[in-house]
């Protein structure tokens, strides 16, 4: 089955921003033996990151989302991973869902949760 060419949009609309990929990590034992997960350094990658909608804020199956989260672009053979961590415009995210567009066309959709880091880097 062909595959549907995005390339001009993610020419037109294509963003950079940083994945850390998930990895690692150690328990705390100062914190009562608390898991604090590890990501690895940051990678820049390109895709197109948008608001959610209104319609998917209600109805998406992953849970409960707010304006604050976002669907992210990624055309292919980029990839992310559930878990791993993005910065863009200076604010975190946590990679939730992975929706399998790639069947139809060029790229991956995923959705990402608003992170908040009260200060911390992305690899606290």
């Amino acid at each position: 089955m062909p595959h549907f060419d995005f390339a001009e949009v993610f020419g037109e609309w294509g963003k950079k921003f940083h994945r850390f990929p998930k990895g690692g990590g150690y328990y705390d034992y100062a914190d009562g033996g608390k898991w604090v997960p590890g990501y690895g350094a940051p990678v820049e990658m390109e895709g197109i990151i948008v608001p959610m909608s209104f319609e998917e804020l209600q109805l998406e199956t992953g849970g409960t989302y707010t304006r604050d989260d976002r669907k992210i672009y990624v055309r292919l053979p980029a990839e992310l991973a559930i878990d791993d961590r993005i910065m863009h415009k200076g604010l975190e995210y946590r990679v939730l869902e992975a929706k399998p567009y790639d069947e139809y066309s060029d790229h991956r959709v995923y959705i990402a949760k608003r992170v908040s880091t009260k200060g911390r880097g992305p690899d606290a």
